[in-house]
């Protein structure tokens, strides 16, 4: 029964919020969504093996998933041991949550992060790497909208 609810919840609910809200910012803001409606244009039907192809939906559906995340705390963690993260004392057997959505939106790694900027996933973008104009990287988990790390979900 958990496995059938956590399918659930984790298959449709997670993607209907992320269709959603990645439409809402496309209303938002109709240069992204004409930009998007190009791209199209100049394609042929869209399918699996033609999907690499459409750079742009893809960093529309990233920086969707970055300015609005499904998850936005991680699963919960068991503290194993008495314990001191950033100065705050944890105690064994106390149950925590990280909230991801300040990585998301810190400004020390996201140009204007509070604007839905697509371009900031394509790597030929100024967008693309942190503020400053240093080109540095932004750090790995600057973005982990399914609140698991870099390996769980493209």
């Amino acid at each position: 029964f958990q496995d059938m609810l956590g399918l659930l919840f984790a298959g449709h609910e997670t993607s209907s919020h992320a269709i959603s809200s990645t439409l809402f910012f496309l209303s938002k803001y109709p240069e992204a969504a004409e930009k998007l409606s190009k791209e199209s244009e100049l394609k042929t039907f869209l399918n699996k093996e033609r999907l690499q192809e459409y750079d742009y939906l893809y960093y529309v559906t990233k920086e969707g998933l970055r300015i609005d995340p499904p998850a936005s705390d991680t699963l919960p963690y068991l503290v194993v041991k008495d314990t001191t993260i950033c100065g705050v004392p944890l105690s064994k057997d106390t149950i925590i949550n990280v909230n991801i959505l300040p990585q998301h939106y810190n400004p020390n790694e996201w140009h204007e992060p509070k604007k839905f900027i697509p371009e900031r996933f394509d790597p030929e973008s100024e967008f693309y790497t942190k503020p400053g104009g240093e080109n540095q990287p932004r750090i790995p988990l600057s973005c982990i909208p399914f609140s698991f790390g870099l390996r769980n979900c493209p």
